[in-house]
């Protein structure tokens, strides 16, 4: 295991799309020679870096420790390279570990097999050499291993986050979580919310955009709630660098008070979400109500709305088309002056909302391929406000269904 005086390249783990969003958090954090690529980004850092980016980054999955690089066609051919790599020098027998693969290559079946394999190899090294062998633990591991092979490009790391840091530790147990905390929080980034802004979050499900907007707001550190990471397990574990860093992210946070309005009409809903939001004394205005995205009141005072409706999977064409006209009719008679956000993978329903975006960003939801937009919900008439000038047509007038799909 590395000494923590030394200055190591790192590899962040993201969602695809995100990667540009995680790439400015890391300048921010004051790390050096960031290289964004593939739902990813690699960076130069220190332990005290480490540890930062595992307590305080909103868009990384995880932090790896790259160990070892080298090549293999096929799952035989990394057995045997894999064997002879000096495993005893960062495992030993009374220590348990696991193996996550993530594979693109024809030469490989699919993940799960070259991570076997793998797990193959370090068990004959260690009886080879010693005449045992440590212990598979998928649960809470000693030591985690991150196994990514592109082609016949082999990249064996040390994960130094343990659980995925979309798992913030906020939600309640038994929650239902259709939405990643990482692109929740990469949605409150990209739609430009500032805490002095109100913010409308209707359709909010367990109250994960809450959460992420509340935290953003106070500067909180995204694992806040979080008591565990893989580096702790590392026998190099610096606990007075871990603490030094929680304490200075402590100290960053800022009074300021963001009025978020979470809403939902499932009552499971809204208890897990006002759970979720009791779990800290907020300086934040934040009201959870029990109401139907239809049935709340005109907005008193432009803010920013991000909805994230059904993409139709449960519901027959006409009725999800039905329901995103109707979404859009409700944003444009009762928010005008506010800015709407909308995640969907159904571009289809997406043009039934009656106008077109003025922002795209293209982003995942689990597997499926999103588009989040943004439309700005103008008041009036756009001559009223153009003053007969001549000017684009307005985002908010009908879309013109013979020009193709303004969202793809």
């Amino acid at each position: 295991m590395s000494s923590t005086e030394e200055t190591w390249t790192l590899f962040a783990k993201t969602l695809a799309g995100l990667e540009p969003l995680l790439t400015k958090e890391l300048e921010g954090f004051g790390m050096k020679n960031i290289n964004p690529v593939t739902r990813g980004v690699e960076f130069e850092t220190d332990y005290r870096g480490l540890v930062m980016v595992n307590l305080a980054s909103r868009f990384a999955v995880r932090v790896l420790l790259p160990w070892w690089t080298g090549t293999a066609k096929d799952p035989d051919e990394l057995y045997a390279v894999a064997k002879t790599l000096p495993w005893d020098g960062i495992l030993s027998l009374d220590q348990t570990f696991s193996i996550g693969a993530t594979v693109h290559s024809e030469g490989f079946p699919h993940s799960q097999y070259a991570g076997l394999k793998l797990k193959d190899a370090i068990a004959d090294y260690f009886v080879e050499k010693i005449g045992a062998r440590p212990d598979v633990n998928k649960d809470d591991p000693d030591l985690r291993i991150d196994l990514q092979i592109f082609e016949d490009k082999v990249r064996i790391s040390l994960d130094s986050t343990g659980e995925s840091l979309h798992r913030r530790g906020y939600r309640p147990g038994g929650a239902k979580a259709p939405l990643n905390e990482c692109l929740a929080a990469a949605m409150i980034e990209l739609s430009g919310w500032t805490p002095d802004v109100p913010l409308h979050l209707p359709m909010c499900g367990s109250g994960t955009l809450v959460m992420e907007a509340a935290m953003r707001a106070a500067n909180l550190p995204s694992q806040w709630f979080r008591p565990t990471y893989g580096f702790m397990k590392w026998p190099n574990y610096d606990r007075k660098v871990a603490e030094s860093v929680r304490v200075e992210l402590w100290q960053k946070r800022v009074p300021s008070i963001a009025k978020i309005f979470a809403s939902d009409k499932d009552r499971d809903a809204v208890q897990q979400t006002t759970l979720a939001v009791s779990k800290m004394s907020w300086a934040n205005e934040i009201t959870v109500s029990k109401v139907d995205f239809f049935d709340l009141p005109a907005a008193r005072t432009p803010g920013i709305l991000i909805l994230n409706p059904p993409y139709g999977e449960r519901l027959k064409e006409e009725n999800i088309e039905a329901l995103y006209r109707l979404i859009g009719q409700k944003l444009k008679g009762d928010f005008a002056g506010s800015t709407a956000w909308i995640i969907s993978s159904n571009l289809d329903a997406i043009d039934h909302l009656g106008f077109r975006p003025d922002k795209k960003e293209k982003l995942f939801n689990g597997q499926l391929e999103c588009r989040y937009l943004g439309f700005d919900l103008y008041g009036g008439s756009r001559k009223k406000r153009g003053e007969g000038k001549q000017e684009a047509p307005d985002s908010n007038q009908e879309a013109d269904t013979s020009e193709e799909n303004p969202t793809a």
